[in-house]
């Protein structure tokens, strides 16, 4: 069995989801195959040990010794802020990188982060979460090979699923996303703005304080943004994540305004929660069923959805074509059997068998 060190900007548990349950529940999954498996992010603020995984305070000085302790490095987070000291210090190691490019794009905006890449990536592992975003069409543009794992939920987490009706009522909405520039929730209040002149709505948002400023003023500001809007707004802050779970199953519906993404794992787990979903068209979403995706986007260079009154006024129309008679049942249904097949328990396999290769 292998020594396996996951690197990444933010790790569990301090957040609500995203990237960090996708290590959490993995790197749980690869110790019970018997692996010896450790997590390094840098907003850990102890050293501890969780369900036997080591979780390690990350700094410039530690990456040597990471590489010296462990026979596989996985990186993963959007655009590491050390890739190229890890990539440039494995030289001498030889260790396999295992490397998940998301963020990969930003990488053409340095010149030599990006030669330092490709430089190197006969001696990468690359692997995408699909092969629609972004990222992945960048591999692709440089002829690289990648390996495709989907992301998933815990089947632990959500084992009360069933298909969901909607009659006509408060329709309740539901955010699951940290306060970081791009989640989209500028977006989400101007589109929530639109709906509440035609329906009786309120807004629930799920978020962790980020440990870094910019975020704490971000969430700071949205928060006192929210007490104007014309409808009730609820910001659940540093929630636990059961609480975080059951509000799948409390609300109407997933409303998703992020500009850009690659495979969210608040949708597959609104899937799982049976609760049908609206969402820009980022990352994967046009492969995920059980909710509607808005086409309506234009993106930047990067990937970047560009906001517009008309990507608005086309997420209020599939809002309220979502809760439709017609719809909500048929989209809570196959969110469900969409999900049911994406465990974390079968995903872990996949990652075992590029960790093997």
């Amino acid at each position: 069995m292998s020594k396996i060190c996951f690197l990444s900007n933010h790790i569990y548990p301090f957040h609500v989801g995203g990237s960090e349950m996708v290590i959490k529940n993995i790197s749980e999954q690869l110790v019970s195959f018997g692996h010896d498996v450790s997590v390094s992010g840098w907003d850990v603020k102890n050293d501890m040990v969780r369900e036997n995984v080591s979780i390690k305070t990350l700094n410039n000085n530690k990456l040597k010794s990471v590489l010296e302790s462990n026979d596989v490095i996985i990186v993963y987070s959007d655009a590491f802020l050390q890739l190229d000291q890890l990539l440039r210090l494995n030289d001498a190691y030889g260790k396999k990188i295992i490397l998940f490019p998301v963020g990969f794009t930003a990488a053409k905006a340095s010149t030599y982060l990006h030669k330092l890449i490709l430089d190197r990536a006969g001696k990468i592992k690359f692997v995408c979460h699909d092969n629609v975003y972004v990222d992945a069409k960048m591999l692709e543009e440089y002829n690289l090979p990648y390996s495709v794992i989907s992301n998933g939920i815990s089947a632990l987490e959500f084992n009360e699923s069933k298909p969901k009706s909607y009659s006509n009522e408060v329709l309740r909405l539901l955010c699951v996303a940290n306060a970081f520039p791009k989640k989209g929730h500028a977006e989400l209040f101007a589109v929530c703005d639109l709906l509440s002149q035609e329906l009786p709505i309120e807004l629930n948002i799920y978020c962790h304080t980020p440990s870094w400023d910019v975020g704490k003023r971000l969430q700071s500001q949205l928060v006192n943004y929210s007490k104007s809007r014309p409808y009730k707004v609820k910001f659940n802050i540093d929630k636990p994540r059961e609480e975080v779970v059951k509000s799948f199953y409390d609300n109407n519906l997933f409303l998703f305004c992020s500009l850009k993404e690659v495979a969210p794992l608040c949708v597959i787990e609104s899937c799982a929660a049976g609760t049908p979903w609206v969402s820009f068209d980022v990352g994967n979403v046009s492969n995920v069923p059980g909710g509607l995706v808005n086409d309506c986007a234009t993106k930047d260079h990067n990937g970047y959805v560009i906001p517009s009154p008309e990507l608005f006024k086309k997420q209020v129309l599939l809002i309220k074509d979502a809760i439709s008679a017609d719809n909500y049942s048929r989209l809570s249904l196959q969110g469900i059997e969409f999900a049911s097949s994406r465990t974390w328990e079968r995903i872990a396999f996949e990652y075992d068998a590029v960790i093997k290769s």
